[in-house]
């Protein structure tokens, strides 16, 4: 099988502010309803797709260079804050320390 090239787009890093101002965003669809939950990064999103190269029937040229795919990585997050994955929906981010609580009380519940 050939060798296919991948284009990896370069990884933003967040700091403090934006990631709380993103955790606490409550986004919406095309017809404007809003999610069931704060800090999602919705699928049109570029960095939705994270962990599976999006493919293009026939490539995309980037900078004058033909690839079959691009990945665009998750930025990084600054201390506090972490990515959590829903299934079904995709990325969440939320604060570190939401998320243990959270799993926390899941345990607790099920014991």
């Amino acid at each position: 099988m050939a060798d296919h090239p991948l284009y990896t787009y370069p990884q933003e890093t967040w700091d403090a502010a934006q990631c709380l101002k993103f955790s606490r965003r409550t986004q919406r669809d095309g017809l404007g309803t809003p999610y069931p939950f704060k800090g999602y990064l919705p699928a049109p999103h570029p960095c939705a797709t994270h962990g599976q190269p999006l493919r293009f029937n026939g490539g995309t040229v980037i900078d004058g260079e033909w690839y079959a795919a691009v990945l665009w990585p998750l930025p990084k997050v600054a201390e506090g804050f972490k990515w959590i994955k829903i299934p079904s929906w995709g990325w969440h981010l939320i604060k570190a320390k939401f998320g243990t609580q959270l799993a926390t009380k899941r345990k607790k519940r099920t014991a």
